[in-house]
């Protein structure tokens, strides 16, 4: 915990220190995602994210553009009638390195830090429903690497299409190695 505010207090310094000739915005938009090597019968599950960006600029070509994101995780399950949701609930920090193609066009690439808020497993069981909190049984800090795409819609509107994949496994005590993972469709705009 004292690493993710040390970390966002120095982003957010750095965001101040640059905000004459930089941008700062916000941006949501959709997850797709899934938790890697877990058990069979579990997919994929539609989820969203939101919060603040900036992009500092470097060089003409190069940026940086530090993030905070409240992000849904998880899967979902279903066989017949029984179905049940993993709901993980981040803040995410990612730092990620922009290289722009051109004005409308960048790829960006960097890590991610995440802190779990919370996490529920909501459903039904042969006919019974559920809800739990299951946090206790998840690493509360993931980390990861992040690959994405941004078009520039305009000055102030932005599109971005981004890949996570976690390194660090997700579930305490597991014998296999379980990443988050997901793709996010983000609209931004940029305040300023």
């Amino acid at each position: 915990m004292k690493k993710l505010f040390l970390f966002t207090s120095l982003t957010f310094s750095l965001i101040t220190f640059q905000a004459q000739n930089d941008n700062i915005g916000l941006k949501a938009g959709v997850n797709y995602a899934n938790l890697t090597n877990f058990d069979e019968g579990y997919a994929g599950r539609v989820a969203y994210h939101f919060g603040l960006i900036a992009e500092l600029t470097i060089t003409e070509k190069f940026s940086v553009q530090p993030e905070i994101l409240y992000s849904k995780l998880g899967n979902q399950f279903k066989d017949g009638d029984n179905k049940a949701t993993l709901s993980e609930n981040y803040l995410s920090v990612p730092l990620l390195f922009k290289y722009n193609f051109s004005e409308k066009t960048s790829i960006e690439v960097g890590p991610y830090l995440g802190l779990m808020l919370t996490a529920k497993s909501k459903g039904e069981m042969e006919g019974e429903s559920f809800e739990e909190d299951v946090i206790q049984g998840f690493n509360q800090t993931d980390f990861g690497y992040a690959l994405g795409v941004t078009y520039n819609i305009s000055n102030n509107i932005f599109a971005s299409l981004r890949y996570n994949l976690g390194t660090k496994n997700v579930i305490k005590d597991s014998e296999e190695k379980i990443n988050n993972s997901a793709f996010q469709l983000s609209l931004g705009y940029n305040l300023f």
